[in-house]
C-alpha cells in the first residue's frame, strides 16, 4: 500500500507524509510509523489506529482501542472501515486530522 497523508496538528502545524508499507500505525508509541507525540498527547493514544490492506485488497482503517476514538469523515468508527483518497481521519473529536491525499494498493 502506498499512502500520502496531510497531517494537521492541533497547534496549526501542517505537514505531508508518504508511506509504502503493508500497514501504517499511528500513535504516541516510539515504534509508530506516524508518531504524534507531545503536541497531541491528550487526544492521541499510545497505539491509536492502523491503516492496512484487508484480505480482499481493500484499504481499511482500524481503531486500536483508543481512549478518545477515531473519526472517519466526522463519524466515530467502532469496526474496520474502508478508506479512499480524499477521506479524513481525526484522532479524538478535536485532535490531529489526517487527510488521505493519495492511496494505492
Amino acid at each position: 500500500m502506498k499512502i500520502t497523508l496531510q497531517v494537521d496538528l492541533v497547534n496549526g502545524e501542517t505537514f505531508k507524509s508518504e508511506y509504502d508499507a503493508l500497514s501504517l500505525s499511528v500513535g504516541r508509541a516510539p515504534e509508530s510509523d506516524l508518531r504524534l507525540g507531545s503536541i497531541s498527547q491528550q487526544m492521541v493514544s499510545w497505539e491509536h489506529l492502523s491503516i492496512e490492506e484487508d484480505p480482499l485488497g481493500e484499504i481499511q482503517l482500524n481503531d486500536l482501542g483508543s481512549t478518545n476514538g477515531t473519526y472517519y469523515n466526522g463519524a466515530r468508527i467502532t469496526q474496520p472501515t474502508h478508506v479512499k483518497s480524499g477521506d479524513t481521519i481525526t484522532l479524538g473529536q478535536t485532535g490531529p486530522r489526517l487527510t488521505i491525499l493519495r492511496l494505492t494498493n
